[in-house]
């Protein structure tokens, strides 16, 4: 089979796509992209939207009560950020069940008093992850498999 220049070079690309998308796939995964930090990542993209639909704050909670009081009106208009912007989150700790996940707040006149690092507590409960509880801090834990532990969040 003879193929013209320009069809080599467009089944080159194809092919180098293909190899590169493969290889991408199957690099290993990162504490970044763990369950639980997509949990709390959706959980705080509702909270920073304001969202006042219990439904929606559900899957990414234990318990129903909390997602309840999550979409609870507040006397701000409906739209105001009920967070402030943070750092990617990352796992601090896990077990086959649980995983810390840490979320350092990004500094901000609109949210005065506001803890530097909370703590969110990830369970696996019934094939899903779900935040069971949060902590406020004012130390960030270190990543996981990162040796420096107990770092001041920065200000």
């Amino acid at each position: 089979m003879h193929w013209s220049p320009m069809m080599r070079a467009t089944m080159g690309t194809l092919l180098a796509c293909a190899l590169l998308s493969t290889a991408a796939c199957s690099s290993p995964s990162s504490a970044d992209e763990h369950p639980a930090v997509t949990v709390v990542q959706a959980l705080l993209e509702l909270r920073r939207a304001d969202v006042h639909d219990p439904a929606a704050y559900a899957p990414y909670l234990l318990e129903s009560s909390v997602a309840t009081a999550l979409a609870e009106g507040s006397s701000d208009p409906t739209g105001t950020p009920r967070v402030p912007e943070w750092e990617p989150p990352y796992v601090s700790a896990e077990t086959s069940t649980t995983a810390d996940v840490v979320v350092v707040w990004k500094p901000g006149a609109d949210f005065p008093g506001w803890s530097p690092v909370t703590l969110f507590l990830v369970v696996l409960d019934e094939g899903r992850w779900a935040v069971a509880d949060a902590l406020e801090t004012t130390a960030a834990p270190a990543p996981l498999g990162d040796a420096s532990a107990g770092q001041p969040a920065q200000e």
